[in-house]
């Protein structure tokens, strides 16, 4: 309680008074300290900031970066300060009432720390190849990525706050757990999973199968059928499907759930099918015959006649398919080279499948000019016979030449067919 004199209250009575009276009086003394508050906040940071300090109220902000303790004999703040390296900045603030704020600390800290992920199987398979991106611990991507190397490694140089990353293997995405300045890791936990492929019955060995998803793309993984037909995948969790691409045609497995189901079957619907090429109705050993679409289409398979003259294939059930020989660097078809139409051959499951023999005409080359080339095509199937030659009025000798300078000419003949012309 402060006393004050009673003129200060009242006006005196008289101008030559020189009495003094006191009453009684309150004054309020303001003691609130300042607050400092720095922007950017503490934190870690990839590049050198600029940290500006402000106060609740008019106050002098003073600042040490040597780890003491600021006083009114510290640095005085007038303008922004450049923390270019870890920096602790102390702080204090003093008002006009000479209050003082407490001692504050605000730690930058910039620079980065390199980082290696690593990504791998549950079985220890390193994942090459892989894509690696950086998010926020709170899933904000930061559009930072990284291929793994050989090893299965990502390297990256980040801040020292708090990270996670994801990788997309086989259409699905995995995470890490949040690592701050440090390692980390991502597995994968894998399961076997075997694709068969059958014919007739029968496996087919060097066949490519092909991974996807269930929604069509292709997941950049194939193997190759061994001699039992199969094909091992080692696949994550999900649902897959398999293609094998077989004489230019696709075909597709039903999809399946990785690890509920381990297994997938493709199943090709084939016939046998017999090429003969003869000369002079002899047959001609060590021919290469190459086999085509429908639309000229190589479907990078041949065989090579044997002593009989023959070479066998196995073919799509149900499908159109073109051969050519190769004789003395002379191309053959099984398609007429004169006016007539193509003569294409399919396959047929389960009953007599006969093709008409294709009779061609020969160039005037020297080379094969005294030698007549037919290709005989059938598909022959257990039970039926083969198709012969029966015609009446057969030639004894398929493919004789014509006199003067007229090209040789393959004459077509019907051909008898056990049963009826197919």
């Amino acid at each position: 309680m402060l006393f004050m004199p009673q003129h200060a209250m009242r006006p005196p009575t008289s101008l030559k008074s020189t009495t003094s009276v006191y009453a009684a009086g309150q004054v309020t003394l303001y003691r609130t300290s300042p607050t400092v508050t720095a922007a950017p906040p503490a934190g870690s940071y990839a590049e050198a900031q600029l940290v500006t300090l402000t106060t609740d109220e008019t106050a002098n902000i003073y600042y040490t970066t040597d780890d003491t303790d600021p006083t009114v004999d510290s640095t005085l703040y007038t303008e922004p300060i450049p923390i270019n390296a870890g920096t602790t900045l102390r702080t204090t603030a003093v008002d006009a009432a000479g209050n003082k704020s407490p001692g504050t600390t605000h730690t930058c800290l910039i620079g980065t720390t390199d980082i290696t992920v690593h990504v791998a199987t549950d079985r220890g398979a390193l994942l090459s190849g892989i894509k690696v991106y950086v998010f926020t611990a709170a899933g904000a991507y930061t559009g930072k990525y990284a291929v793994t190397d050989d090893n299965g490694q990502a390297n990256f140089s980040l801040p020292e706050v708090a990270f996670k990353v994801r990788i997309d293997y086989l259409d699905r995405p995995y995470w890490s757990r949040d690592f701050t300045g440090k390692n980390t890791s991502v597995h994968i936990f894998m399961a076997d999973a075997l694709v068969t492929v059958t014919s007739g019955g029968l496996p087919q060995p060097g066949i490519n199968v092909y991974l996807f998803s269930t929604a069509g793309t292709y997941l950049g993984l194939f193997k190759t059928t061994d001699a039992h037909g199969t094909a091992a995948f080692d696949l994550a969790d999900g649902t897959y499907t398999f293609r094998i691409d077989y004489l230019g045609h696709q075909f597709w497995s039903d999809p399946v759930s990785v690890p509920d189901v381990m297994t997938a079957d493709i199943t090709i619907g084939h016939a046998a099918t017999e090429v003969t090429v003869t000369t002079r109705n002899s047959p001609l050993e060590d021919a290469n015959v190459y086999l085509f679409s429908e639309t000229d289409e190589y479907l990078g398979l041949y065989r090579v006649t044997g002593t009989d003259g023959r070479a066998a294939f196995n073919l799509l059930a149900g499908i159109g398919f073109k051969f050519r020989a190769v004789i003395l660097g002379n191309q053959y078809w099984t398609n007429s080279t004169g006016g007539d139409s193509a003569r294409h051959c399919t396959a047929k499951s389960g009953s007599l499948a006969l093709c008409t023999t294709s009779f061609l005409s020969l160039r005037s080359d020297p080379a094969v000019a005294g030698n007549a080339l037919a290709i005989r095509i059938a598909f022959p199937l257990a039970g039926a016979a083969s198709a012969s030659f029966s015609g009446p009025g057969l030639p004894d000798s398929l493919g004789k030449q014509k006199t003067g300078s007229e090209e040789p000419v393959i004459t077509a003949y019907p051909i008898a067919f056990p049963g009826g012309n197919p």
